[in-house]
């Protein structure tokens, strides 16, 4: 098996983003790594060396970039993303909370989408699906500081601290020509 059927790259990140008590790290290891995905030492060496860097690499993006010029963050997240996108998504929400988050793609399909949100409130919007056209709305209205969420298809939002889904479902973009580059 390779590392990114093991989720060895969401496996760097988690130090990052949970406390020790909160996930074991170790039997992943074990359990995973080295006795179903046939790990060997120095494959895992490797991992570890590159774990060092997290911490760095997640400092660098805060550093070179000017966040305060944007007024929405958003995160495309798929494959082995979500972590990196949670780390970076949490300290931004730390550094700049008045800044709204966002995430969206194929790790926030559905009930999966859903229950992110429900499970880290620095994220203050999920889509759960299509939002070529939603995400867009949510923005503007964000500009204009209107509150309406509910007709947002494929949304999850906060109010009072629960998460809250707008009505219906986007189907599948057919034409590309109809969004903007």
């Amino acid at each position: 098996n390779y590392s990114y059927e093991l989720f060895a790259g969401e496996w760097l990140f988690a130090r990052a983003l949970f406390t020790d008590s909160e996930i074991n790290y170790q039997g992943y290891v074990e359990d995973i790594l080295f006795r179903q995905g046939q790990f060997t030492p120095p494959m895992m060496q490797r991992l570890l060396r590159m774990g060092e860097y997290v911490e760095y690499f997640l400092e660098q993006c805060l550093a070179t970039v000017d966040w305060e010029k944007y007024s929405v963050v958003g995160f495309t997240t798929t494959f082995e993303q979500n972590l990196a996108s949670l780390c970076l998504a949490k300290r931004l929400k730390q550094r700049f909370p008045h800044i709204p988050i966002a995430f969206g793609g194929g790790n926030c399909s559905g009930v999966m989408g859903v229950q992110l949100h429900r499970s880290f409130s620095f994220l203050d919007f999920v889509f759960t699906g299509e939002a070529d056209f939603a995400f867009p709305e949510l923005v503007h209205r964000l500009h204009i500081d209107d509150p309406k969420r509910d007709d947002l298809v494929n949304c999850v939002w906060r109010e009072n601290g629960e998460s809250m889904q707008g009505q219906g479902a986007a189907a599948p973009l057919a034409n590309l020509d109809a969004i903007a580059y």
